[in-house]
């Protein structure tokens, strides 16, 4: 992780009717009149670099930015100066929505891979118009999913063993993407082995471990972050508990 700070900002009129990513954003339900108001308003598009940061623990918050491309992670830095991982995004996910309602971002959000946002400005979230609440209302599906995933993520803290926790890891990433668009059965892990552990509170050897014995075993096959190929159903076995196999 690293705390540096990039943007090559570039803009198009009419970036968000030609955008390839609108069905997956705040504004894929927008009609054309909206979409003009919140084309004209959004910032777009915004360029990082692997290890550079989109915003920082502490840092004005100004809106939530929404993932046209790349990889992303979002840690918090403890007092005693560690760091733990709270979560990685992809394509089509809303990075800041656990700051709305604060002065400052709580989190720090760094890209994984080269990778665009866009940003919409708070402003735009907190108006009495036709727009905001189409946004808002979109959001609100948004925040619904998230919630439920992090439920999901306290209760496997909690209950789950190792093979269980990085069953669902990877049960969760690959859903997650192939709902964004990309290839079924491909899996390419762009966070190292260690930040997956800080997020799923393991070590870093354990985790290894599970995968190794994951490919093993013929769950999944992985050259280093590479999964070529992976069992979905017996993933969600193993993630609901169920034996691994003989």
């Amino acid at each position: 992780m690293s705390g540096g700070f990039a943007v090559l900002p570039t803009r198009n009129a009419s970036d968000c009717f030609s955008c390839g990513r609108r069905s997956l954003c705040l504004a894929g339900d927008l009609n054309d009149s909206r979409l003009t108001d919140y084309d004209e308003r959004v910032q777009q598009t915004q360029t990082f670099q692997p290890g550079e940061s989109v915003f920082t623990m502490g840092q004005p918050f100004e809106g939530i930015y929404l993932i046209k491309t790349g990889f992303f992670e979002s840690y918090w830095v403890t007092e005693g100066g560690g760091s733990k991982v709270t979560g990685f995004y992809i394509p089509g996910d809303i990075l800041g929505l656990e700051s709305l309602g604060q002065e400052s971002h709580i989190y720090t959000t760094e890209a994984l891979t080269a990778g665009t946002v866009c940003l919409v400005p708070v402003s735009m979230l907190w108006e009495n118009t036709e727009t905001s609440l189409a946004l808002t209302q979109k959001m609100l599906k948004f925040m619904s999913r998230i919630i439920l995933s992090d439920t999901e993520l306290i209760y496997s803290m909690a209950t789950m063993n190792a093979n269980q926790r990085i069953a669902t890891f990877i049960f969760n990433l690959a859903t997650r993407m192939e709902r964004a668009g990309f290839r079924k059965g491909e899996l390419t892990l762009q966070m190292q082995r260690v930040d997956i552990g800080s997020y799923m509170g393991l070590a870093e050897e354990t985790v290894s471990r599970v995968f190794s014995r994951f490919n093993d075993l013929g769950i999944l096959s992985i050259n280093r972050r590479n999964i070529q190929h992976y069992d979905l159903d017996k993933l969600h076995e193993i993630a609901c508990g169920g034996d691994l196999p003989q």
